[in-house]
C-alpha cells in the first residue's frame, strides 16, 4: 500500500491555505533537488511559473498604487497653490545677477591676457 493511502489526511488536503508552510518548501526543495527528472519538471515549471505571476501581479498592483498616489499628491498641490494669496519671491536679483557677470567678464579678461601673450617653455628633448 502506498504511503499516501496508509495514513488518514485532512479533507482540506488540496487547500492551498491548508497546507503547512514547511510542507511547501520541503516539496519545492525536493522538486529542485530533482529537476534533472522528467517527472519533476513539469511541478517545479509550475512553481516557478506561479511565482513569477505572483510577483508580476505585486509589482503591477504597487505601480498603480503608486501612480494614484503621485497623482493625488499633485492634484493636492494644485488645489492648494489655487487658494495661496501670498505672493512668490521674485526669481530674478539683480544685485547677484550683476556680480557673476562681473565676475565672468574679469574671468575673461584674464584668459584674453594670458591668451595674448603665452609663456614660452624650453623643449626638454633638445
Amino acid at each position: 500500500m502506498a504511503y499516501d493511502r496508509a495514513h488518514p489526511r485532512d479533507i482540506g488536503h488540496a487547500n492551498i491555505a491548508m497546507i503547512e508552510n514547511g510542507n511547501i518548501w520541503q516539496r519545492a526543495r525536493r522538486f529542485y533537488g530533482l529537476r534533472n527528472e522528467p517527472e519533476y519538471a513539469r511541478p517545479l515549471a509550475e512553481i516557478i511559473w506561479r511565482t513569477l505571476l505572483v510577483i508580476s501581479f505585486g509589482a503591477v498592483v504597487g505601480i498603480i498604487v503608486f501612480g494614484v498616489w503621485e497623482f493625488w499628491v499633485v492634484i493636492e498641490n494644485l488645489n492648494s497653490a489655487g487658494n495661496s494669496v501670498s505672493k512668490p519671491p521674485p526669481v530674478l536679483n539683480r544685485a547677484s545677477l550683476e556680480s557673476t557677470l562681473s565676475a565672468i567678464r574679469d574671468r575673461e579678461a584674464a584668459f584674453n591676457a594670458l591668451d595674448a601673450s603665452p609663456k614660452t617653455f624650453a623643449d626638454p628633448s633638445k
